[in-house]
């Protein structure tokens, strides 16, 4: 059909997510600029963030199924079953996952997750900073959100400006 100028459109492609104990979760990090004027980043793995519901590839957008989609805690917790330590898991724990199930050690997992959060830190600061006023004593805290995909590859997915 033809497309009103007026619509809004996004257009993605759905990553095949890697699930834990059959369910979709992801992974935030944090960035902090602890200063504007020098340049002073630190990052720090986060939390992962789980789905309540098991996965269905087939679940459509917008309809009750959907939340099958969502690890977003502040709606997940107004949900029936939600428990904080079903919902969300330290890092070591979604690392220690994947080694029992024999598909990477715990010690590659962080390896390639250095590897991945490192490159995407710098890209995405490199290609912003422009926009942050170089203040001195000003700071800016920032969610970085990642999935991992069927084949365990780290898939950066958005910054969080508001974490």
């Amino acid at each position: 059909g033809v497309v009103n100028e007026a619509s809004e459109i996004i257009v993605q492609e759905y990553i095949k997510p890697y699930l834990v104990h059959g369910a979709k979760f992801d992974m935030r990090l944090y960035m902090l600029i602890a200063s504007t004027n020098p340049w002073v980043l630190f990052w720090r793995s986060g939390y992962i963030r789980r789905s309540l519901f098991a996965y269905n590839e087939s679940a459509q957008f917008g309809t009750e199924k959907s939340n099958i989609h969502l690890t977003n805690i502040h709606v997940q917790k107004t949900m029936e079953g939600w428990r904080p330590d079903s919902a969300v898991w330290s890092p070591n724990q979604l690392a220690e996952y994947v080694e029992s199930t024999g598909r990477m050690s715990a010690g590659d997992f962080w390896d390639k997750f250095r590897v991945a959060s490192f490159k995407v830190i710098q890209q995405t600061f490199q290609s912003s900073k422009w926009m942050l006023k170089r203040l001195k004593g000003s700071f800016h805290l920032v969610g970085v959100d990642f999935l991992l995909d069927e084949n365990l590859n780290f898939i950066f997915v958005e910054l969080n400006s508001s974490p």
